[in-house]
């Protein structure tokens, strides 16, 4: 009985996390446009967005199968403060694009 408790948990975190990127998505949206903000339909925000929402969710469930989510994290935050320096200067192009 346990593992079809699990993977029905995992099911219902995976829809949790369908349900809250729409929601999320939808605020994001909602916001820029009343902000009249030149960069609304951008598809970078929203695949920012994107991974972020289903990341957690994938951590979640990673946690709730009793998977180490710890060294998946840190992992994580050593990539992005790698990729962060080496795009500092690409970044610092876009920054002009980003301000209203």
């Amino acid at each position: 009985m346990e593992p079809i408790q699990t993977m029905i948990e995992v099911l219902l975190i995976v829809s949790g996390a369908v349900v809250a990127d729409s929601v999320v998505e939808l605020m994001v949206r909602n916001f820029l446009s009343k902000a009249h903000n030149p960069v609304s339909g951008s598809q970078l925000i929203y695949g920012i967005i994107k991974v972020f929402v289903f990341g957690i969710g994938f951590l979640i469930a990673l946690a709730r199968l009793r998977i180490s989510i710890t060294p998946i994290v840190t992992a994580l935050g050593v990539g992005g403060l790698a990729v962060a320096l080496a795009l500092q200067d690409t970044l610092a192009n876009l920054s002009p694009v980003f301000i209203c």
